[in-house]
């Protein structure tokens, strides 16, 4: 499918300035695990997400700033299905240069909470405590969070480990 420059979305309205806050958030995230962050003001401001596979479920704006944010040409990025399109695909490279490969060998990997399964895990670089930097980074697009108040159908996360206390619940 040829994906004329025309119909591609735009990215980062301010891209020096929205991609350093926007990295600014994913460290303050990382350094925080459970905490939740808003990209707020140049971080996202006038990005146009691509469209995914399904136009009833399209690529959510924190999604793509992230996605703008970290990928580069280095960076080849697997897009799990149904985030996985042709416009999609012609976005992030037009956008960062970056593109796509199998789950197995992609350092950024994104895809939605209600596609994860067990083979996508399996298949992602896990790295080493000698080499942490070899493992994927998996993006999980998710409908909403709350720390405060359940949102109905959602299920309730215990999080441990690195960053947290002793329990963090989402």
């Amino acid at each position: 499918m040829n994906i004329m420059l025309a119909s591609l979305g735009q990215g980062l309205a301010h891209p020096v300035q929205g991609t350093q806050q926007a990295f600014r958030t994913l460290l303050s995230a990382m350094a925080a695990p459970g905490r939740i962050m808003a990209l707020r003001g140049v971080a996202q401001e006038g990005v146009q997400p691509p469209a995914s596979q399904h136009p009833a479920h399209p690529f959510g704006l924190a999604m793509t700033v992230s996605l703008l944010t970290l990928l580069d040409p280095e960076a080849p990025l697997h897009l799990h299905s149904p985030l996985n399109s042709a416009a999609a695909a012609a976005y992030f490279r037009f956008h960062c240069g970056a593109a796509l490969t199998d789950a197995s060998a992609a350092p950024i990997v994104a895809t939605r909470a209600a596609d994860l399964h067990s083979g996508l895990w399996a298949a992602l670089a896990q790295g080493s405590d000698e080499a942490p930097q070899l493992g994927a980074t998996l993006l999980i697009e998710v409908a909403g969070l709350d720390e405060q108040q359940p949102l109905s159908g959602a299920a309730l996360l215990q999080l441990r480990g690195p960053g947290i206390q002793s329990v963090h619940s989402l």
